[in-house]
Parts: structure tokens; C-alpha cells; sequence
């Protein structure tokens, strides 16, 4: 999960410099707190990604085993 941080607004911003086509910039144009709004959903969505790390961490050995168990 670590290579996720701030994907979702990476992801706009790259749209939005290299203009790949004019849905960006119209975008912005109707909804100007657009770019805000993006940011303040990567800043909780890195929070959360925080939380299930350290409640991952937490786990005691069986729970670990089982998890890996289930998802690989």
C-alpha cells in the first residue's frame, strides 16, 4: 500500500499539467474546489491507510498466519 499515497490527486494533477484533453480544464472551470476537494480525499485516504497498517501491526501471531492465509 505504500506506493498508493496521493494517487488520486497525482493522478488529476498529471491530467491537469499535461492537458490531455480539455475535460480537465472544463472540470476545474465548473467546479473550482475540485483540486481541494481531491487533496483533502488523498489526505483521509493516507490517514486510513495509516490506521489499517498499524491495526495490521497490531495483530497477534495466529491472526497474521490467518490473514496471510486468506489473502496471500
Amino acid at each position: 500500500m505504500a506506493g498508493k499515497e496521493n494517487l488520486i490527486f497525482k493522478f488529476f494533477e498529471k491530467w491537469k499539467k499535461r492537458s490531455l484533453n480539455k475535460l480537465g480544464k472544463e472540470m476545474l472551470k465548473d467546479n473550482p474546489s475540485l483540486e481541494k476537494n481531491l487533496k483533502a480525499m488523498d489526505a483521509s485516504f493516507e490517514k486510513f491507510q495509516k490506521e489499517l497498517q498499524k491495526r495490521k501491526d497490531n495483530l497477534s501471531p495466529e491472526q497474521k498466519k490467518l490473514l496471510k492465509k486468506r489473502h496471500g
